[in-house]
This record gives structure tokens, C-alpha cells and sequence, in this order.
């Protein structure tokens, strides 16, 4: 009896003070922290390097904390700089910052130059990928065994990879960010044999769509499609079990604008 209510007391105290202990794991390993607030909430987000990625890495720690999340952002393209500046104005420029304070992921976005080059070079390879999750797991301290993975645009190659290591993953979103039919079967593979939950959007014209939509027909009945609304922007929605597909109209805006927003648009509602 004593035992468990040790346990149940210990248990209360990690998800209670998580903040600080990882937090203070970060800062020991040199990243540098401040506290943010959003609509009332409050987390923390820091900044810092790693051993085995040359460019700087920003994570967010809620409050509370029960998995980790890895986001690989696209192409730095110089057409929309509010959104290509250093990855806390990205995080702003998105509007990710309450779906982050609210989440009980710690998410954790890694710099990438040029087309994704970055992660291309030091994310190459089922090696590399794991020393790479090996010094988050050292630099948060902490041992996850529940990680989920994102990506925008071209990061989408990125998450593929991963999928393809020895780490063991439950869910993935993508956000208009399947460009290959390589990459396109590593993730319908990928959730054909670990039921792994998986979250899709996508913009209509895009390559993604067509990835996109291929997937879905693998996973969920045509019949289920309907309209529904985010904002003042149509999407045609498809769900089954552990599955959930958004395809945007492009709202008289330009298509490539539309590939940008979507992540605004679509992110909330996959956390």
C-alpha cells in the first residue's frame, strides 16, 4: 500500500514539475531558455546545439509532458521570409505557439538550410537518425518510448527516412510534404504494419495531393469524404480508424501561399 501510493505520489510529481526537470537538463547541455505565455497558458521554449546536427535546434517543453515530437520544417524557398526567418519567428509566423503550450508533446524542431540540405546531409541514414535521437533523449533527459514525427514540405523525405530506422514510432503527420511515390509507400507501409496513427493534409494541384490521395484510397472507403470548413477554407475530409486526410482548396489565394497556410490551418487539429 505504501508503494503504490509512493508511486502514485512520484507520478503526480514528474507531470507536475516535468517542466523544470527538463528545462534544467536542456540548460545543462547549454541551451538557452525562456518562458513564453499563450492565451493563459505557459511553456518553455529553448534554444541550442547538439553533437551530431551542426545547426541550431528549438524545443518546446509544456507543462506537462507524457511523448516527444520531432517536426522537420520544408524548403527554405526566400519567397515568404516571414516564414523562413530563425525557427522561433517560424513557430510565430505558423501560429503554433498555443497549439504548443497546449500540447503534452515536447516538440522539437530542427534547423535546415536550403532544400532541406541539412537534414538530407546529417539525417541521411538509420545511423545517423539514431545518434541524432539518441543526443535529444541526452540533452532533454529523459527516455521516450512515445515518439511521433512531422514534417512540412520537403521535410517530408526526412520522415521517411526515419521511418525506415530502428526507432519505434506511433504516430506521423504531413503537411502537404509527399513528393515521391518512394516516400509515399515507406509511409503506407509504415502504417499498414504498426497501425501507427497517421495525419495527413494536403493543397488541391499540389504534388502532395496526388500522394496523398493514393494513401487515402489504400486506407478509407471513398464514401466517407465530406466537406468541412476551417476558417473561411473548404476541405474535403476522409477519416477510418487511426487516419484522418484534409485536402484544401487553394481559396483563391496562390497555390504556393496555400502550401504555407495549411500548416497554420491543419496543425491544431492533428495535436
Amino acid at each position: 500500500m505504501f508503494r503504490l501510493l509512493y508511486l502514485i505520489i512520484f507520478t503526480f510529481s514528474w507531470h507536475l514539475f516535468a517542466d523544470d526537470k527538463i528545462v534544467s537538463s536542456l540548460e545543462a547541455n547549454d541551451f538557452k531558455c525562456n518562458n513564453l505565455k499563450s492565451d493563459h497558458c505557459s511553456y518553455t521554449e529553448c534554444r541550442g546545439r547538439i553533437p551530431s546536427y551542426p545547426l541550431e535546434i528549438l524545443i518546446s517543453v509544456p507543462q506537462e509532458v507524457n511523448g516527444v515530437k520531432i517536426h522537420f520544417h520544408g524548403h527554405i524557398l526566400n519567397k515568404f521570409p516571414q516564414y523562413e526567418r530563425d525557427l522561433s519567428e517560424m513557430v510565430k509566423s505558423f501560429n503554433l505557439n498555443r497549439s504548443l503550450c497546449v500540447s503534452k508533446n515536447i516538440v522539437v524542431f530542427p534547423r535546415s538550410e536550403g532544400n532541406c540540405k541539412t537534414y538530407d546531409l546529417y539525417l541521411k541514414d538509420n545511423q545517423a537518425i539514431l545518434k541524432f535521437f539518441f543526443d535529444i533523449e541526452n540533452a532533454l533527459g529523459l527516455h521516450f518510448q512515445n515518439l511521433s514525427l512531422s514534417a512540412h514540405s520537403g521535410g517530408g523525405r526526412t520522415v521517411a527516412r526515419f521511418l525506415k530506422s530502428n526507432l519505434s514510432i506511433s504516430e506521423v503527420s504531413i503537411y502537404d510534404g509527399i513528393y515521391s511515390e518512394n516516400d509515399k509507400d515507406i509511409i503506407q507501409d509504415w502504417f499498414f504494419k504498426t497501425k501507427g496513427s497517421l495525419k495527413l493534409s494536403s493543397v488541391k494541384g499540389m504534388t502532395p495531393e496526388k500522394m496523398s490521395l493514393a494513401i487515402a484510397k489504400k486506407i478509407s472507403p471513398e464514401g466517407s469524404i465530406r466537406k468541412t470548413k476551417i476558417g473561411e477554407v473548404t476541405f474535403e475530409k476522409q477519416e477510418a480508424e487511426k487516419f484522418q486526410f484534409l485536402n484544401r482548396t487553394s481559396h483563391n489565394e496562390d497555390i504556393l501561399k496555400s502550401h504555407y497556410k495549411i500548416l497554420e490551418e491543419t496543425w491544431p487539429l492533428f495535436q
